[in-house]
């Protein structure tokens, strides 16, 4: 993810991070998420991720086949939103 505004953010542990969809069977999928935050490349402060950062998240989740939505939300609510299919 890039940082395309103009805040700071000191803590990468109040981002939050969810998927939801629908599986192939019908059933209907929400999870939270605990990831971890990489700054790809520090251009500023260390351990800050400052405008026109990079960062890296990763997270382990098992997921049954159908159509997810993985959204990541920053303390100051702005959410950015992917959409991807399983199976």
């Amino acid at each position: 993810m890039k940082n395309t505004g103009a805040e700071k953010f000191s803590n990468f542990n109040k981002f939050d991070m969810f998927i939801y969809g629908t599986t192939t069977s019908g059933a209907t999928i929400t999870k939270y998420l605990t990831a971890n935050y990489t700054i790809v490349n520090e251009l500023i402060n260390p351990n800050i991720f400052d405008p026109g950062e990079i960062a890296s998240a990763n997270a382990t989740v098992l997921l049954d086949n159908g159509t997810y939505v993985l959204q990541v939300c920053t303390p100051n609510a702005i959410c950015n939103v992917l959409d991807f299919v399983v199976g």
